[in-house]
């Protein structure tokens, strides 16, 4: 069974999930703009690494847009370019 929902984590916590679109499509624009609020703040503006976790079941395009969505924004701004890959149960 899929996610229904992407987690942020951080060592300050978990901020809150990022549920599916009504359409039923992961929402990586919210995603991005979450990550941009982190990198946004003093203490993470010179943080480059992230870690992302999927289990097996998570398809391929999934996963690449996510690791997208991470890195980048729409307008080009670099988010966390060195984005750490851990296949595991969630």
């Amino acid at each position: 069974m899929l996610r229904t929902l992407l987690v942020i984590a951080a060592a300050g916590g978990v901020l809150p999930i990022v549920p599916k679109m009504p359409n039923g499509k992961y929402d990586y624009k919210t995603l991005t703009a979450k990550l941009k609020e982190i990198k946004g703040a003093p203490d993470n503006a010179a943080e480059t690494k992230a870690n992302f976790s999927a289990d097996a079941s998570v398809p391929y395009d999934i996963v690449v847009a996510t690791l997208d969505a991470m890195r980048i924004t729409e307008e080009g701004k670099i988010l966390f370019p060195d984005v750490a890959f851990a296949a595991g149960i969630l």
